[in-house]
């Protein structure tokens, strides 16, 4: 599969140093991954928001297209702006900020309204497993937006099939 770079995406930045240069914000030791929706129907439509200057509080490290296009907009060593304020218990042990160690998938659609295409499917799995292979993410550290921010987001929705992503990924 292809990934293509799209610049112009920020990542948080931050201003180090006496000669005030500013650094993109670093990610902690990757160890999970957030699958969220755009609420929109168009690819074109996420690609301007997230490379708007407007736009200083949201980005994400991928983009799953609706025919399974894929563009990543954030290096993975960067932190990307995806989940906000965030918090979930994994075997006991509470997880909060997921930005500072979790990638951010986009899905384009709106998984309320209508579920997701096969493509995306197949190409979502595919970003996963590298993600799982390179940085050895466990099962339970793949979680929707909705887990993360109950009560606050919705994302991926109820058309989203775990078990469908979960088999493609795992086995």
């Amino acid at each position: 599969m292809n990934i293509i770079t799209v610049r112009g995406c920020r990542s948080k930045w931050i201003v180090s140093g006496d000669s005030g240069s500013v650094k993109p914000n670093r990610i902690k030791p990757i160890i999970g991954a957030v699958i969220h929706h755009t609420a929109t129907f168009s690819d074109q439509s996420c690609i301007n928001w997230f490379t708007n200057p407007i736009n200083t509080n949201a980005s994400a490290h991928y983009l799953v297209g609706l025919q399974g296009k894929i563009w990543q907009f954030v290096q993975e060593d960067e932190r990307a702006w995806h989940a906000g304020k965030s918090q979930l218990a994994i075997n006991g042990v509470i997880y909060s900020s997921w930005n500072e160690f979790s990638l951010g998938y986009e899905l384009t659609g709106d998984g309320n309204e209508v579920p997701y295409t096969d493509y995306q499917y197949e190409s979502l799995a595919w970003l996963l497993s590298r993600a799982v292979e390179k940085y050895g993410i466990a099962r339970e550290f793949i979680v929707g937006h909705e887990q993360i921010c109950p009560g606050r987001k919705t994302d991926p929705g109820i058309h989203f099939d775990w078990a469908r992503l979960f088999t493609a990924v795992f086995g």
